[in-house]
Formats: structure tokens, sequence, C-alpha cells
């Protein structure tokens, strides 16, 4: 079964491969055949029959899309810390998290009393006092994956694989993937020459009572369709966002061309009118957004939009999803020898819609598009009003030779041609300010934005930083420029006028005329970024690792510069930094985690940090990072 799932997930990122930027969106893209238009709007649904009308147009439109599919998989074979408790009583770690105040979800939390554990289908409780940890309890949350044959002889699979954790009072709120699927000839879903089981698939939104940490209990199990895209946590109100795609569209069930939400064994279409639909007719995709009242378990609301999204940024007052829209545009077809020849060009935009927050409820607000696509959520930020956000822009072209008499296709592709930019919106999502054709053949590899300032990192063969002015909305500018070897993955701002960055390190090599990079591991950097426009390297250290999860996952990392703490895990090693000017970067503790383990986190409670893994808590004295003690995490 899994199979048929990586075979799906597989097809939809040949496109994205097909554009040639490697360091694109996860989600799957998709193309636009006609030119955009620069003044996208969002329409609400009227009918489940408009809905079903969309989706039949967006079929019959991916159909050229499935060609490419095929072509290009032949060719492939071929050739900020979310704060614990600051008033009285023990300071403990949160999540590391891109906005103030807005949690993240993710696979360890604490209360500042007790250390919440997902490891495979449980959630672990253990309790942290001081230098001794001990277990509370082991509750089975999800389900392992099941296979079994039916009575009519068809196969039957189901999945509940925990994603993510939350904690929001006495509660806790486990996301997790969930599979039921049949295939079967009745059961089957047919896409051009793709075929799928039929069954669900969708995200459960499960709230346990914590109370007694010593039995979590089930109070409420909600959920909606689609896979997990992003999730945030505001003041006990949960806000998720997943994808859906509808696969086996019937007109005459409403159930099966539109989202479906969940709740304790209930399953019920979206309303029409909370629908939005794009005006590109190129994708079956829904992003389905809900809230969620986590202390009443409860569903607040939900809003879809046909059309999909793959990048999410929230904060207090709005939600931001973001969709990258593949451009294809073919010329007139000419004659080339014996060939019918047809040149196409390609490009990508980004789709933004806006979502206003108010009393947890999520309303629609605005649309607008900018050109290029953006890298992670960390492309984006919201300042005064102001969405500010970079993209890289990826063009190309490539020609379709047919000959008919001989039944004969081919392509030919040109090289692809990047660039990258800033954007300013207003809150219509109307452009007021931009600097466009940053770095030239180089794409966005990290960003961070801070207050009146951001920071971009790109990459080719070195590492230019540039420093941003934002102050004027309609004026951006480009102050500052730092070049350094390699590139950073992941910024954060250590404090003010220091940048921390976490990435590789790089050597410049000629051959046949030609500079190339080769990637020599990992390394940390401080910039100084007191002067915005004299950008300095106030210190770097080159690690004896060449990958860590951190460098695509940002709660993974722990960076505190009041406590002067950076610690992350990095190829078999758990490894905790200090800070200073004087002296730079200093490895304060490293200790011995499994190379395949990437569960491992690092929080702090009181006087103690604990190095969570799926194995092992260890425990360091914050005074003297010394380690203390170890626990094992027993098997329930």
């Amino acid at each position: 079964m899994k199979k048929y799932l990586t075979l799906f997930l597989t097809l939809c990122m040949v496109l994205a491969l097909l554009a040639g930027c490697s360091k694109k969106p996860a989600e799957s893209p998709s193309v636009q055949t006609d030119a955009q238009s620069s003044d996208v709007t969002l329409t609400f649904a009227a009918s489940y029959e408009q809905v079903y009308k969309a989706l039949a147009a967006a079929k019959e439109n991916t159909e050229v899309r499935n060609a490419l599919y095929v072509y290009a998989s032949e060719e492939t074979v071929n050739d900020d810390l979310s704060e614990g408790d600051k008033g009285e009583g023990t300071f403990y770690s949160g999540t590391n998290v891109q906005v103030p105040g807005v949690d993240e979800g993710d696979i360890v939390k604490t209360d500042g009393t007790y250390i919440y554990i997902l490891r495979e289908y449980e959630l672990i409780v253990m309790q942290a006092n001081g230098a001794e940890v001990t277990d509370i309890s082991h509750t089975f949350v999800g389900q392992a994956w099941d296979s079994s044959v039916l009575d009519d002889g068809s196969n039957h699979t189901s999945e509940k694989t925990p994603n993510e954790l939350y904690l929001a009072g006495d509660r806790a709120v486990i996301l997790s993937t969930y599979y039921d699927w049949t295939e079967s000839a009745a059961g089957t879903v047919v896409e051009g020459d793709m075929v799928f089981p039929g069954g669900d698939n969708y995200v459960t939104v499960d709230i346990y009572d914590i109370s007694d940490p010593a039995a979590p209990a089930l109070v409420r199990s909600l959920g909606q369709d689609g896979y997990p895209v992003a999730s945030r946590m505001i003041d006990g109100v949960l806000y998720l966002c997943t994808s859906y795609y509808a696969s086996d569209a019937d007109a005459g069930e409403v159930e099966s061309y539109v989202p479906c939400l969940y709740a304790d064994g209930t399953r019920q279409a979206v309303d029409c009118g909370t629908i939005g639909l794009l005006p590109y007719d190129d994708s079956m995709t829904y992003a389905v957004l809900a809230s969620y009242d986590v202390a009443a378990g409860s569903l607040l609301g939900s809003q879809s939009v046909l059309g999909g999204g793959e990048t999410v940024y929230m904060n207090a007052q709005n939600l931001y999803l973001c969709r990258s829209v593949y451009q294809d545009n073919a010329g007139e077809p000419y004659t080339e020898d014996n060939y019918t020849v047809t040149a196409h060009t390609t490009d990508v935009n980004t789709t933004v819609n806006r979502f206003s927050v108010a009393d947890g409820k999520l309303s629609y607000a605005a649309t607008g598009t900018v050109t290029g696509a953006l890298l992670n959520q960390f492309s984006l930020d919201e300042s005064d009003g102001y969405l500010r956000l970079v993209t890289t822009e990826c063009s190309g072209g490539y020609r379709v030779y047919v000959d008919e008499a001989r039944n004969f296709e081919n392509y030919d592709y040109d090289d692809e041609q990047t660039n990258n930019d800033l954007f300013v919106l207003d809150s219509s999502l109307k452009t007021v300010g931009s600097v466009t054709g940053l770095a030239e053949n180089e794409q966005i590899y990290s960003a961070r934005f801070d207050g009146d300032y951001g920071y971009l990192c790109t990459y080719r063969t070195v590492d230019p930083i540039f420093a941003l002015d934002l102050s004027d909305p309609a004026n951006p500018a480009v102050i500052g420029e730092l070049k350094l070897p390699g590139y950073s993955d992941y910024l954060h701002i250590w404090r003010d006028g220091l940048l921390f960055g976490l990435g590789m390190n790089t050597q410049e090599i000629e051959t046949d005329g030609e500079t190339t990079a080769k990637v020599n591991g990992m390394k940390m950097v401080m910039v100084d970024t007191s002067d915005p426009a004299n950008l300095t390297a106030q210190n770097t250290m080159d690690l004896d690792a060449d990958y860590s999860v951190a460098l695509n996952n940002h709660k993974a990392i722990l960076v505190d510069s009041e406590k002067n703490l950076i610690a992350f895990p990095a190829e078999g090693s758990y490894l905790v930094y200090s800070y200073t000017a004087e002296s730079g970067f200093k490895l304060e503790t490293e200790i011995s985690v499994s190379a395949w383990d990437w569960n491992n986190r690092g929080l702090y409670i009181g006087s103690y940090f604990y190095v969570v893994g799926s194995d092992y808590v260890n425990i360091l004295d914050m005074d003297t990072l010394e380690n203390v003690g170890q626990t094992i995490i027993s098997r329930g």
C-alpha cells in the first residue's frame, strides 16, 4: 500500500524538478497555461455544483500535466524561541518558533514540570525533577500499520501516525495522519495512467485531558480531510492547514469532491460558501483551513481554497496561505526540418491569500500575487500591517519537437535563469514597494526579518547575505552585503546587532574555466548587524558534521541568547554551544546519540537542560553544561 503513496508524492514533485529550482517549496506545484492576471481574487462558491464544475475543468486541464509527469519521470531515470513561564516559578523553554506568541507543533513539549514526548504511536509523559527524570505514563495515541484481506478479496490497510503535539493548559493536542484505504476493482481511482486506492486520508485533532499526567484521557477527536501542511496555536486555539486532493469526484456525492470535517467518528462536507475558487482551473487540490477551541473541544470554523497552498505564515492578526503557480506558455508552432516545433516559456508566481483572525475564526480578506517562488515560512513576515516577502524567480524554456510521420516526440530544455526579489504588500495585498533582480543566477537559501530590517541569504558559489532596509514600505532598499564561503540554511536573531546562521561551508573549484563549489561540511556564523550598511562576520566555526535535521527543521534547534545556548543534533551527536564576541563559539558538551535519530530535542527547565531522544533523556547542569545523568525512555 505504501508504494501507492510514494508514487503519488513522487509524481507531485516531478513538475518542480522540471522548473529546475532545487530550493523550491516542498509541496506540489501546478501549471498555469494562460498568462497570469495581476488582479487575482478568490470567488466563493454559491453551490456545490459550481465547485464540481471547477473541479471538472481542473481535471481536464491536468491531462497536459500528466503527460509531462510521464516524460519527466523517464528523463529522471535516465540521466524564535517560544518561551515558557516568565513570571514567578520555574523558567522553561518552548519550541523554537518564527513569531513570538504563535506556537508551533513539535514532537517534544514541556509545561515546566513534565516532558511530553511523541514517539512512534505513543504519548510518553515523564516528570523532570532536577537531575532525575521518571516515567509517568505511556498512552497509545496512534495505530500501527495494519493490512488485511476483506471477505470480498480486497486489500484493506490503515494507519494513524502522530506528527505533532501541542500543550494548552490541562489539554494536550495531538495531530496525526490517518489512512484508511481499500484497494479493489470497485475502490480504485483512475487518473490518466495512474491508479490509486480508494478510501480516506485525513488529519485527526485528538484532544487529551492531561490534568492527571499519569492517565491522559481522550476527550474529543476532531479532524479534517487531507495531508498536513502547517499548524499553529494562539491562546488555546489551534489553526490547522491540510492539503486535500479530490481524486474520486462523483457529481452525485458531495463528500467525494469537497473536503470533509470529522467529529467523533462523524463526517460532514464543508459548506459550499466556505470554499474559495482560484481562477486558474488547474488543480484538484484544496487547502483546508480550520480552527479549533482546545478547551471546549470544538470546531470554530473552516475555510477552503480550491487550488491549494503549500506555505503558511501566521501572526496574531492574520494567516497567509501561499501557493506557487508555475506557468507554461506555448508559442505558435513552426516547422524545422521534419519537425513541428512548439517553443514554451516557463516561470513561476506566488499567489497569497490573507485570512484575518478574530475570536479564533478565520475570515477571507484579500488575495495578491508576486513574481517568483517562496522558499518556506521564513520568506514572509508582517510588520505594521505590511507583508514583506522574498522570492526566487525561476524562468526558462523548452521546445517540443514532433515528427508525426515517425510518431516521434522529443524535448530540448534551456538553461534556467534565476533572480531574487523582495516585495512589500499592503493589507489588500497590493505591492507598494519592491527590490528586484538580486543575485542573478543564485537562489534564496534562508531569510529572516527583524522589525525594520530583513536579512536574505542567496547562494551559488558563495554566500551573499543582504541587509534590507524596510523602514519605508514604499521604498525598501538593499543597504548592506556580506560575502562568505558557503551558505546559511537557517538564520536567527541572536540579539540586537547579531544574526546567527547555521549552514554549510563550501570551497570554490575551478574546472575548465568554470567556477563551482564543493560542500565541505557544516558551519556556524555570527554576523554583526549593528550597522546594517556594513555587515561583518564576527565569528565563524566549521563543524565536523555533514548534516543536521536543524538545517531543514527549525524546531530541532534551540537558540537562546539569554541562556547563552545554541544546541542541535548533528550526525550522531547532540551539540551544545555557548557564544561570546571575544571567544566565538565554544563547544560546551557533545552527547552521543543515534546517527539516525532525528527526534532529538533540547529544552531547559529551571537549572537543568534535557536532551530528549527516542531512547534516552540526557540531563545537563545548566551552570556547567556537564552531563549529570541519563534516563532510559522505556517502551510502552
